[in-house]
């Protein structure tokens, strides 16, 4: 018997590729070995709810809060991350710690909590402190705190602290330090004014240049509270002066990663994931005791189950007799906030009333502050009916616990139940037909669904639902301008691409809907009785939408993958018959007929998700075209990584002689062989016994060493060269690459180091390695690819980007400008630049963390 061993994306991998009726008979063999493979799966993928996450865990989910509290700490910032409960702000800190700690810098952690009581005093409560950062800088044993704070007892406590920092602290550890307050919201129960201690942490900022030592020390606050709660006095409050952090729920492209530890427990994992946050709207706390459920269920979710499944498990698990079976503890401390709040009638009523109406327009109320804060609204840059920032609830599972019933009971009064959602009488024309189209997709095939888009829209009369009609001709009146009315169908698009957009068997009707559009235009419809006006007015505006910018990124994102999909794809689709007709005159010129090198490069965007961002949106882009493009990029980006990790290992173990069957084709336009290279390159070790990441990682701690920007160019120089051959070097790069260097930022040559510097430098070089293909310099790229070839060009760059992650941005600005410039050349007359791109891409994802990367290597050794 061979001894099997699977991880989480060799199943993803698995799923993918069974599109077969022997997919029954494989989960029927996973139904069957659920006993002894999920149970060790799930222990390996646990997901947690409560606390804070373990370093490392799978589940963790990176936000942007992530980075920018990151970036804040490094830069010196004051940060405070202020949000409702159970949002991950402890999980934030204990990764935001470990990546510090990896950098040099010195942390600290004081939990207000530990030194809160109800009748602690001013003295006792700073003294408190000052052990709390003392033990957390394992500084106890080197100074006597209880003899040091009585010898100045003629200073105010918060003067003494004050001198703890500069004579203690700071005297006793020489790098950079950090303290982190955890339960900042704790300062609100004390019987005194605390005004003094946050005028500490803004002096410890304003006077960085009269004690210099002040720039090794940084303060982070944690909490649930508001800035004008914690402090009155604006005038000694360090938050004005402070970087926020915004810690958002969980987004789908964000947090794919949750939906490894599903593949044992439903067909399609991501579209469970899809139906969680549906319910959670990405609160973490939610987010993950739903996905463990899920994990730990008995039942498997078969496909297009996976709604009815979430839905039902919601009702069981969380929201039936929730009051009884709330464990850990989460909707009663919302609850019990709203209730024992001073403010509870006004808060309900607010409540009520966005329950009522949908959304409000948000006003930094002190009402509105404490409803955010309790974690049953949240704040939104603009809603469905203004165009401001508004207040909704946060989620279903919150509007369904903490409904009207519920209100009733709270308040001793019935609401008006009349008015428990928005009728159509109050929603406006646009969001009335957002709504009709959403439900009908939901409800209809693609096939049918296009039809009827078809006979709103481009037909126009004799539509079924009279009062859409009417919808259609005010939209017509009403909207004028183009680029307003242009909006609105895009998002009508948007609306239907988002749920066909969820499985593959629906993409194809993307296609479908684009060629409707496209071949309206030819088709001429007779009527027995003259057009009205408005329907004469709305082919027109039509027309120009598909000439529209929005228009044509739709296509571009989506048809051309789809169209170079196999026909025996096309055929396991829905309604294959009469989407096939309505994609005949594209799918024709198109699809496979055409060999795949002589398309024009324009057609492969889609295989470049670090493109997306320059190429596909504009500033006139939608947020529904943002949104979606973030989580296809994710999700194509996700969907590469498990084909090149699954694809390296057969093409290892063919490499090594290795009998192995081929899983399917070759995810890359490279060959087998210089895929093969490309994977040995960013995999294995380059330089001596180095990594490309160890080699970034040992540089970036070099430069914390580094006493000027002049000593940091000339380390970065022999950086950078180290990963070109000798002979190239010798000839004439050297020279231009020490001259650029030389020349960048000269002012501040005699300055310190630092992260904006190195911001500007990785920059500025790429510009010049990497410039575009109008500019007169642009030699210098080509030289590179000649001279090094795609593959070392690509791991040069690489190096940049290690040391500096936003480099990757500004390297996919500088390539979109050549792909742009190349985009409507056949892929075989710019091999070399194609062979680049993939190299590149290779070398971003395997050098993005989110690979198993770990188990290539074990196949290349």
């Amino acid at each position: 018997m061979y001894k099997v061993t699977m991880s989480s994306l060799d199943v993803i991998y698995i799923v993918n590729i069974f599109e077969s009726s022997s997919l029954d008979f494989f989960f029927s063999v996973v139904r069957l070995s659920r006993g002894v493979m999920n149970n060790t799966f799930t222990k390996m993928y646990e997901y947690q709810f409560g606390g804070s996450l373990p370093l490392n865990s799978p589940t963790y989910v990176v936000r942007q809060a992530d980075a920018d509290l990151f970036r804040g700490v490094l830069a010196g910032e004051f940060c405070y991350v202020l949000n409702s409960r159970q949002m991950g702000k402890s999980s934030l800190r204990v990764r935001t710690i470990e990546l510090l700690r990896n950098r040099g810098i010195v942390c600290g952690v004081v939990d207000l909590t530990a030194i809160f009581s109800c009748n602690i005093t001013t003295e006792e409560w700073y003294a408190a402190f000052a052990y709390s950062v003392l033990s957390s800088f394992n500084l106890v044993d080197k100074v006597n705190l209880l003899r040091w704070w009585r010898d100045r007892l003629s200073f105010p406590p918060v003067e003494r602290l004050r001198l703890l920092l500069t004579e203690v602290i700071l005297f006793h550890i020489p790098h950079n330090i950090v303290i982190f307050v955890d339960e900042i919201d704790s300062v609100l129960g004390l019987k005194f004014p605390i005004d003094e201690f946050f005028g500490l942490i803004r002096s410890c900022y304003q006077n960085r240049k009269k004690n210099p030592d002040y720039h090794r020390l940084t303060w982070v606050l944690l909490g649930v509270a508001s800035p004008s709660e914690l402090s009155s006095q604006p005038e000694i409050s360090p938050f004005d002066m402070g970087l926020e952090i915004q810690l958002t729920g969980f987004q789908f492209q964000d947090c794919l990663g949750l939906a490894e530890g599903l593949v044992m427990k439903a067909r399609d994992p991501k579209i469970v994931l899809k139906s969680i946050l549906n319910w959670t709207g990405g609160k973490p706390f939610l987010t993950q005791k739903l996905c463990h459920l899920v994990a730990n269920g008995d039942d498997f979710i078969s496909l297009n189950q996976e709604r009815k499944t979430v839905h039902q498990l919601v009702y069981r698990k969380i929201l039936h007799n929730w009051e009884t079976q709330d464990e850990p503890e989460h909707l009663r401390s919302i609850r019990d906030r709203l209730l024992e709040s001073p403010n509870r009638k006004s808060l309900l009523e607010l409540y009520w009333q966005i329950l009522k109406q949908g959304e409000i327009p948000s006003e930094e109320s002190p009402q509105q502050t404490e409803l955010r804060l309790s974690g049953l609204a949240i704040k939104l840059p603009f809603g469905h009916h203004y165009a401001r920032p508004i207040l909704r609830v946060y989620n279903q599972i919150y509007a369904d616990t903490f409904n009207f019933k519920w209100l009733e009971s709270c308040l001793g009064y019935s609401p008006d139940k009349s008015v428990k959602s928005l009728t159509k009488k109050c929603l406006s024309d646009e969001q009335t037909l957002y709504d009709h189209l959403l439900y009908w997709v939901q409800e209809e095939s693609p096939a049918v669904m296009i039809q009827r888009v078809h006979k709103l829209l481009i037909e126009v009369i004799g539509y079924p639902d009279i009062e859409i009609s009417a919808v259609i001709r005010r939209l017509v009146i009403q909207v004028p301008e183009q680029h307003q009315f242009n909006k609105i169908l895009n998002r009508c698009f948007y609306i239907l691409i988002n749920h066909w957009q969820m499985r593959a068997a629906s993409k194809i009707a993307i296609v479908g809907l684009i060629a409707l559009f496209n071949q309206q235009k030819e088709n001429q419809y007779s009527y027995s009785s003259p057009l009205p006006k408005y329907v004469d007015q709305l082919k027109k505006m039509v027309d120009r939408f598909c000439e529209s910018h929005e228009y044509k990124m739709i296509d571009k994102l989506f048809v051309e993958p789809i169209i170079h999909a196999t026909v025996k794809e096309f055929e396991e689709t829905e309604d294959y018959q009469f989407l096939r007709i309505l994609i005949k005159n594209k799918s024709d010129s198109k699809s496979k007929l055409s060999p795949i090198l002589t398309s024009p490069l324009k057609t492969q965007i889609h295989r470049y998700p670090y493109l997306y961002r320059y190429s596909l949106v504009s500033s006139s882009s939608s947020r529904e075209h943002q949104q979606l493009l973030q989580e296809i990029q994710a999700e194509r980006q996700w969907e590469f990584e498990l084909s090149l990790s699954q694809y390296a290992k057969y093409l290892i173990k063919k490499t090594s002689g290795v009998a192995s069957q081929k899983p399917f084709a070759n995810p890359t336009l490279l060959s087998d062989q210089d895929l093969y290279l490309a994977i040995k390159q960013f995999t294995g070790k380059v330089e001596g016994n180095s990594s490309y990441k160890d080699l970034a990682r040992a540089f970036l701690e070099h430069t914390e060493q580094v006493e000027s920007y002049q000593e940091f160019k000339d380390d970065f120089y022999q950086y950078i060269i180290t990963a070109i051959d000798a002979d190239f070097r010798s000839q004439q790069f050297n020279f231009k690459l020490r001259r650029q260097l030389k020349s960048l930022l000269p002012e501040q040559d005699n300055e310190g180091f630092n992260s904006l510097l190195l911001n500007q430098t990785c920059e500025r070089l790429l510009r010049f390695l990497i410039e575009s293909p109008n500019d007169p310099n642009h030699y210098i790229f080509i030289n590179l690819i000649a001279s090094l070839g795609e593959l070392k060009t690509s791991a040069l760059l690489l190096k940049i980007v290690l040391i500096f992650g936003q480099s990757q941005s500004n390297l996919g600005r500088q390539l979109f400008q050549w792909f742009n410039y190349y985009e409507s050349k056949p892929l075989d007359q710019i091999q070399w630049f194609v062979n680049f791109l993939e190299n590149i891409n290779i070398a971003l994802v395997i050098n993005n963390e989110t690979l198993d990367v770990p188990s290539i290597q074990n196949h290349l050794k």
